[in-house]
């Protein structure tokens, strides 16, 4: 049973100490972590089969961290690890408490995890503070593009504190811009794709009646035109996050637009292909693991996701570590013949600037085939001219004539379980038959 009281003053004990640990010198970050890390990787080993089984395969245990930089000698965790591992849960733990979730599948696998109620408490604050770096404040209206409506109310919002609105993500762009309207909110949370198929889709001085303070985006990446476009319209900054259902707060912007790790949630590392620490302006794989959830540890945790690692200093005065950019799945970029790969922005750029297109989805079906499906406004012969100056865009970026590239109109594109939208998407197919491309990171 949830005592909602004392874990929401938790929370707003918790959050103010975030706001002191933001400040901390780098070595008082890097100490605070590693005791964290050590009193997890010891429960991990303690506590939960699954790591204990793991970390004795590779002769490594408690013992071994003596420094952050020994995390690397842990083995790394897949999510098909954790789909197929029935002893992952720690000893103790079931939904009595903690919480059960799943996350949505858009990756080929349904996950089911838990989070002990302490560490959602945790998650919370990284929220607030998150928040708080882009303007927001506790009076402040917050509007939650959603699958489901709030469960419950906070009990602040009967003293018109952290206020929130729910608005669904399967409701029409007209539906939706009424929501908005009727609740006015401060802050709107969404993901990309929602706000850009309403800024496509409705007039702008519709857009522009709303007046929110910021916007947050999350779950999706949003190419620099795409949060140009959002800004012009909605008239405020955007900012982004980066986060999961099995770790929640990873990364966030502070308001010089540099993304921060949330270093008190998590570690992270970004290795390159051989399995070593991307350097700086180099691309590797994000691997992070949880400070917080004992209910099920993630040790070195492999996200599937690309990311371009930054030894920058931000002058907003954070000690946290920067990552210069978040390039999404791995898997999301189109394979070609003979290893090479093209990245999905470069594709996403290309339907950003056709005025015509309302919302599309680029799918990769097989090596030497691309389906490209578009809502567009255009009718009648100007489609064919459409599709066809569609094709000569693509195949420009993929030089490759043995690609077979189709467009096909559409009345509607799918979202995932959870409301995601992929704008790329690769069969998991390909990448099981062209195991030499499977961790390409050269982007054409």
């Amino acid at each position: 049973m949830i005592d909602a009281a004392r874990h929401f003053a938790r929370q707003i004990y918790l959050t103010a100490n975030l706001f002191r640990l933001d400040r901390l010198a780098p070595a008082a970050l890097a100490s605070w972590q590693l005791q964290r890390l050590q009193t997890m990787v010891a429960h991990a080993y303690t506590q939960v089969p699954f790591h204990q089984r793991r970390m004795q395969a590779a002769g490594v245990g408690p013992h071994t961290i003596r420094s952050l930089a020994d995390l690397a000698k842990l083995p790394t965790m897949t999510k098909a690890d954790v789909s197929a591992a029935t002893d992952l849960l720690a000893t103790g733990y079931d939904e009595t408490n903690s919480l059960r979730e799943s996350t949505s599948g858009s990756s080929g696998q349904r996950l089911q995890m838990y989070h002990d109620f302490d560490a959602y408490d945790f998650y919370t604050a990284c929220t607030y503070r998150q928040y708080a770096e882009s303007g927001y404040r506790p009076w402040h209206r917050r509007a939650y593009f959603r699958w489901m409506a709030f469960p419950r109310r906070l009990p602040t919002e009967r003293f018109g504190l952290l206020r929130r609105y729910f608005v669904p993500i399967s409701a029409s762009p007209e539906e939706q811009l009424a929501s908005l309207l009727e609740c006015r909110p401060d802050l709107i949370c969404a993901y990309p794709s929602t706000l850009l198929t309403m800024v496509r889709t409705l007039p702008a001085s519709a857009i522009a009646s709303i007046k929110p303070r910021m916007i947050e985006v999350n779950s999706e990446h949003i190419s620099a035109d795409e949060r140009a476009l959002l800004e012009q319209r909605f008239g405020c900054p955007t900012f982004n996050e980066y986060s999961s259902f099995e770790l929640y707060s990873m990364a966030f912007e502070c308001r010089h637009r540099r993304m921060h790790v949330v270093a008190e949630n998590i570690i992270l590392e970004i290795l390159n292909p051989a399995g070593d620490p991307a350097a700086d302006g180099e691309t590797g794989e994000i691997v992070v693991t949880g400070l917080h959830n004992r209910a099920m540890p993630f040790i070195r945790y492999r996200t599937g996701d690309l990311a371009i690692a930054s030894s920058e200093r931000c002058p907003c005065g954070r000690s946290h570590p920067v990552i210069k950019d978040i390039l999404g799945r791995r898997d999301d970029h189109i394979l070609l013949a003979g290893g090479r790969s093209v990245s999905p922005f470069l594709l996403t750029g290309i339907m950003l600037a056709l005025p015509q297109v309302r919302e599309y989805q680029i799918e990769q079906q097989t090596l030497d085939r691309v389906v490209v499906s578009v809502i567009t406004r255009a009718a009648g012969a100007e489609r064919q001219a459409f599709a066809d100056a569609i094709k000569q865009k693509i195949r420009a970026i993929v030089d490759d004539p043995g690609i077979v590239i189709e467009v096909q109109f559409v009345a509607t594109i799918g979202r995932g379980a959870t409301g995601k939208r992929r704008n790329v998407v690769v069969s998991p197919d390909i990448y099981q038959e062209q195991a030499s491309v499977q961790n390409a990171y050269a982007l054409v």
